[in-house]
């Protein structure tokens, strides 16, 4: 199994070009094995544009070198990321 040296966690598709894109080309010209988290898929507007949002990101990331296997998508909903952590510790407090 190759661990990643570079491990880049974006809160959504594209926000890992904006921040990280240059450490990401430079890694992978050195032949450093890259992952790059993607905790929301962009879903905020609809699910298709997640789709769309998420094929973008692997395209993204080819221009760069980066595989899409390098790519893990958790795909939690955008906008929603407190109501979860909310009701899971509301949940756990009531166990």
């Amino acid at each position: 199994m190759l661990y990643a040296k570079i491990l880049v966690v974006s809160p959504h598709p594209d926000d890992d070009i904006v921040t990280s894109a240059g450490v990401v080309c430079k890694a992978v010209q050195r032949g450093e094995p890259v992952k790059i988290v993607y905790v929301t898929n962009g879903d905020l507007v609809s699910q298709l544009a997640s789709y769309l949002r998420e094929g973008e990101a692997v395209t993204g990331e080819s221009y760069l070198g980066c595989p899409e296997d390098g790519l893990i998508f958790l795909g939690y909903p955008d906008g929603y990321l407190n109501t979860i952590y909310s009701n899971y510790i509301c949940s756990a407090m009531e166990r």
